[in-house]
């Protein structure tokens, strides 16, 4: 009797250790956002070919695994139905990897070199491949999380997918920026 509870605990465990093991490599895998042995510009250049054959803007996330804020804001996107529509329903949503393992120089370049604001960084680029706008994401951030409202009227601005604003139009979009940094202060 002894041998067969022994087996049996043997068993549960090995069972469990088993489990255990495969739900933390699923969970690291699922987490993984940003590939750091992509090359930024390929990952860029087929990203443009979707937002071109669906008429949307891309909305290039800078950052990587390694920034906590990075995976937090996605989350934070995703967690909430609205935002994640937004997201879905406008944009070809791109998690370009900047960090000591890769910092993708030549795509950097071409989405007007956003490095120094922190991360994550959002650019939003027309299907055309014109930079549209750079967003900074410290002004949407509100205590340890980010602040819904300010975030919303991000992805509003900038969902419409179209050529590149003529000087008037990118002054009112400034205008507009502005007065979404003034909201968030």
């Amino acid at each position: 009797m002894k041998r067969c509870v022994i087996y049996y605990l043997v068993g549960v465990l090995l069972v469990l250790v088993q489990a255990g093991c495969h739900s933390s490599t699923s969970t690291q895998s699922a987490a993984q956002l940003y590939d750091a042995s992509i090359d930024g510009s390929v990952q860029l250049d087929e990203a443009l070919a979707n937002a071109r054959e669906a008429g949307k803007n891309l909305l290039v996330q800078v950052g990587g695994d390694w920034c906590t804020w990075c995976l937090k804001i996605t989350q934070f996107i995703q967690d909430d139905p609205e935002l994640d529509s937004i997201v879905q329903q406008n944009y070809i949503w791109v998690h370009l990897y900047y960090g000591k393992d890769n910092h993708n120089e030549t795509a950097m370049a071409r989405l007007g070199n956003p490095i120094g604001h922190g991360f994550p960084f959002f650019v939003v680029v027309s299907p055309e491949g014109v930079v549209l706008h750079q967003q900074e994401t410290s002004s949407l951030e509100s205590g340890e999380t980010y602040n819904r409202e300010a975030l919303k009227q991000f992805l509003q601005a900038w969902q419409d997918a179209g050529p590149a604003p003529t000087e008037g139009e990118e002054m009112a979009q400034q205008s507009a920026a502005d007065s979404l940094a003034e909201a968030t202060e």
